[in-house]
């Protein structure tokens, strides 16, 4: 009915498909499939990969909650806050490209050096895992109103990041099983070789 609507009163879109998918596909899209992958297997490495029992498991998924929580607002202060060259958006999405590919693949890594530390690594590298995600998921939406020229566009972004994100996550999910039980069986950091890849 909105699309309706537009018609009538002469608003029509002018962003062309390919940037829609790529904007889609190539951005929340691919992001999509790392939250996938931490949703599945988070607890399935902090017992099976760290060796930690149950309840401390629980326990340490319930401050992850709590860390995503927060980080969800630090991404948006952080853009606002610290202007960087070459524009309020497009920079904090590469430097937090480069800073969630790292943050994600060392935190599935086990590094050897106790229950406490092992923890204390983790929940770090969690948190720049989601400060960085959201920081990009912020930026992401942010350059959509820039790349829009009327409501159509922005509603066009919108339909073709949902499409996309959902796309991605399906096909992706056929993937994570087959990928993370060979890493596993096959090297000592398979988690985090697991993580890297995708």
């Amino acid at each position: 009915m909105g699309q309706e609507k537009e018609k009538k009163i002469g608003v029509e879109p002018t962003i062309k498909w390919s940037t829609v998918y790529g904007y889609g596909f190539f951005g929340q899209g691919c992001r999509s499939a790392f939250l996938s992958f931490q949703a599945y297997y988070l607890l399935i490495f902090l017992t099976d990969g760290l060796g930690l029992n149950s309840y401390v498991a629980a326990t340490i998924y319930t401050a992850t909650q709590w860390i995503k929580v927060i980080t969800m607002v630090a991404g948006g202060v952080l853009i606002d806050a610290v202007p960087l060259k070459g524009g309020k958006f497009r920079p904090w999405m590469k430097y937090m490209t480069i800073v969630l590919f790292f943050a994600f693949g060392f935190m599935w890594f086990d590094f050897g050096l106790g229950t406490i530390p092992s923890i204390i690594i983790f929940l770090i590298l969690f948190t720049l895992d989601m400060l960085s995600y959201n920081t990009l998921w912020v930026a992401t939406r942010g350059i959509m109103g820039l790349m829009s020229k009327n409501s159509a566009d922005a509603g066009r972004l919108a339909q073709g990041q949902q499409m996309s994100s959902s796309i991605v996550g399906l096909v992706n999910s056929m993937f994570y099983v087959a990928v993370v039980a060979y890493c596993t069986a096959h090297f000592k950091q398979g988690y985090s070789i697991a993580g890297f890849i995708f």
